[in-house]
């Protein structure tokens, strides 16, 4: 391992699955210790990455964590609501974590002034959300620790990242906890719909800090391959670190495959091939842009699913018909031509097809058709 834990924690186990009429030997990885978990390895290569749930007494497979959570989520209609108060404060406070955790990741003694107003910002903003006057002991302990990330040095005045890291894992163990205490969570399924949830957010957020990280990267390329080289390449090389003990699907064969590109990249920098890195990194890019769209594809694709379970007369068609025909030009405007048999003329067509089905409230139709899409991006 890299010396990153992975989403949810380390901790494997053996069990068997019944998959196609036979008995498989399997190796899970429980999410945040519940009972929702992730294959991690087995001879059925198809299985790798799935999400992975009790159902009854037996082991259900999911293709993906984001179907898993849509059906905990369907379950009960109270899952539905959004939470307000100290819940939404709480999971705000959560995603600006992992905001944070991405410019540590970055973070060096080469580069701490530039980086100390955007982690100063974050750090003020988990603070606002906590509380800055909590009494509770656990949220005493979250500002203690966001206080000491906030002053970036160390007792002995240096710049110690990977201090800072193991500072913000405990604040989001502490923020998980509250998170948890907070939802008067008692019941099975909604613990592992926490589970969920929080592996999602942790998942999008990588994506997401990709994407934006490469982005801007491009923006000061310039830059780059002046003197920032050997930086850059020492980013890159974190980031494939980062990037290759990410083991979940949907995402899972995209982290994949990026973290041989960053590592070639880096390689790339330091050796003054410029055009070689840049070419690798562009592939990634265009990766990172696709399932970015994918994110915004699973809140189209649950709010019509939910349409298409509950039927609810104030269901606004013509909003996310709007917000899918956005995501759709995003994805044409993708350069997907360095990936290998990406079909964006197809998955276009469909979207298109799914957008006039919502247009006219066919939810059941536009839940095929967004399947179609979701299982090709």
């Amino acid at each position: 391992m890299s010396g990153f834990q992975r989403i949810g924690g380390d901790t494997e186990m053996s069990t068997d699955l019944m998959f196609c009429g036979n008995k498989t030997e399997i190796t899970i990885r429980p999410i945040f210790k519940s009972r929702v978990a992730v294959i991690t390895d087995t001879e059925e290569a198809s299985l790798r990455g799935k999400a992975i749930m009790p159902i009854n007494g037996k082991l259900v497979v999911f293709p993906d964590m984001y179907f898993l959570r849509r059906a905990l989520m369907h379950g009960s209609e109270t899952y539905l609501r959004l939470d307000e108060g100290e819940l939404a404060k709480l999971k705000k406070a959560m995603q600006n974590a992992y905001r944070l955790n991405a410019i540590l990741l970055g973070l060096s003694k080469d580069n701490a002034d530039e980086l100390m107003l955007a982690i100063a910002e974050q750090v003020e903003t988990m603070i606002a959300a906590v509380n800055p006057d909590a009494r509770l002991e656990l949220k005493k302990q979250i500002l203690s620790q966001l206080e000491a990330i906030g002053h970036v040095n160390d007792s002995l005045n240096r710049i110690n990242p990977s201090a800072l890291l193991a500072r913000l894992v405990a604040v989001t163990n502490r923020l998980t906890k509250r998170e948890t205490a907070a939802g008067g969570i008692t019941s099975i399924f909604a613990l592992r719909r926490k589970a969920a949830e929080l592996c999602i957010d942790i998942l999008e957020y990588h994506v997401l800090c990709a994407a934006d990280y490469l982005v801007n990267l491009f923006k000061k390329w310039d830059q780059v391959i002046g003197f920032q080289r050997k930086g850059t390449a020492n980013q890159l090389k974190i980031y494939a670190q980062v990037f290759r003990i990410i083991d979940i699907l949907p995402f899972e064969r995209t982290f994949s495959h990026s973290a041989d590109e960053f590592e070639k990249a880096s390689v790339a920098l330091r050796s003054n091939r410029v055009t070689e890195a840049k070419d690798l990194l562009r592939i990634s890019l265009s990766s990172f842009l696709l399932r970015k769209a994918r994110i915004e594809l699973e809140q189209v694709a649950f709010a019509v699913s939910r349409q298409k379970r509950f039927n609810n007369p104030d269901f606004d068609c013509f909003s996310w018909a709007k917000k899918l025909a956005a995501v759709t030009d995003s994805i044409q405007t993708i350069d997907t031509s360095g990936m290998q048999n990406f079909p964006q003329e197809v998955v276009c067509s469909y979207l298109y097809k799914a957008i006039k089905e919502i247009e006219v409230q066919q939810c059941s139709s536009a839940h095929d058709s967004m399947g179609m899409v979701i299982a090709l991006v």
